[in-house]
């Protein structure tokens, strides 16, 4: 049995559940479960693509915040990006091995998911710094930023940080909402402005344009869309896109699509359903709620010799270590 403070909605949430129920369950109903201390660690776990494309967003986000303050974009940040990312990948193998040997997780750190399990993969390690150079060499000669040049920086939303809070709107009635409302809904844009009566909202993406990473990205700006309709920009008047960064796209924000808003509403209350049906609400003496508790059972797994495979969790899901043995058994953590 575990337990969540709050309830909310994100991309990053529905994609784990659409991954595997089971894996939702420990990456946010950790608390009270008898191995929460690791499941918070195994949260951390990254691959080499993601740890790469945390680096580009927080460079690309650092050169804009120049920009804006300095009126020049710095140049060269591919190789801080770089050295940042090596960084992350020595003090990584210390962590895996520290919790290999049996001691306790750190509370901070990045740990890769292929040192977690002991093994090495130089090709997906180098393929992180490759996606870092090209990125960010691309992004300081794109079309994006040969637009953001002209615009006015005093229109642009706050370039976010570590630090901020992300952006959120709750769903309403008046947004489109049929049913979870009062639900926190969180919208954590790249960037956002405003330019000839226009609310854009942009996107970074550094990998490649499929199929799935096109649905995916359709999701993620008609939640952008709500949050800029529920900070009351008019629907006709929002553009948005997803900037592919490596593949040298033009800059092309389309306008917001009714359909796309539509559909992302109606998952934000399927989700907001099934996690009320796998809940439990505790309220204090004012009937305010404290906690939702869950037993992972109301969370059933979906093992999958891909996705068990790719998942931080196994080491704590019986099917998953099923689906998938590896070099790090769940007694050794």
């Amino acid at each position: 049995m575990g337990s969540a403070r709050h309830r909310s909605w994100s991309h990053t949430r529905q994609s784990t559940y659409d991954g595997c129920p089971r894996a939702l369950y420990y990456a946010y109903f950790p608390w009270g479960d008898e191995d929460q201390n690791l499941a918070r660690f195994l949260k951390r776990a990254a691959t080499p693509e993601s740890v790469a494309g945390t680096i580009v967003h927080r460079r690309i986000a650092l050169g804009l915040r120049q920009l804006v303050k300095h009126g020049t974009y710095p140049t060269g940040m591919d190789k801080d990006g770089v050295a940042q990312y090596d960084e992350i990948l020595r003090i990584s193998k210390h962590i895996a091995e520290r919790v290999r040997d049996g001691k306790c997780p750190p509370d901070d750190g990045t740990c890769f998911f292929h040192h977690l399990y002991g093994a090495e993969d130089p090709v997906a390690e180098q393929r992180g710094r490759d996606t870092i150079v090209k990125s960010l060499t691309m992004f300081e000669t794109s079309t994006a930023m040969d637009f953001l040049k002209t615009t006015n920086f005093d229109r642009w939303k706050r370039i976010l940080n570590d630090s901020d809070d992300v952006p959120s709107f709750y769903a309403s009635a008046e947004l489109g909402f049929e049913s979870a409302h009062g639900l926190r809904v969180y919208a954590a844009y790249d960037l956002a402005f405003l330019h000839d009566g226009e609310f854009h909202i942009i996107d970074w993406k550094t990998g490649s344009k499929s199929g799935r990473s096109i649905s995916a990205s359709r999701r993620q700006l008609a939640t952008y869309g709500l949050w800029a309709l529920s900070q009351h920009h008019p629907f006709g008047k929002i553009r948005v896109q997803a900037f592919y960064l490596q593949d040298g796209e033009p800059w092309d924000p389309t306008p917001l699509g009714a359909d796309d808003v539509k559909s992302v509403i109606r998952q934000i209350e399927d989700q907001d359903a099934a996690e009320r049906e796998a809940t439990s609400s505790v309220v204090n003496r004012d009937g305010e709620i404290i906690r939702y508790e869950a037993d992972y059972n109301a969370f059933p797994p979906k093992p999958d010799l891909v996705g068990c495979g790719w998942c931080p969790y196994r080491v704590l899901c019986p099917e998953g270590r099923e689906t998938v043995s590896g070099p790090i058994p769940a007694s050794a953590l």
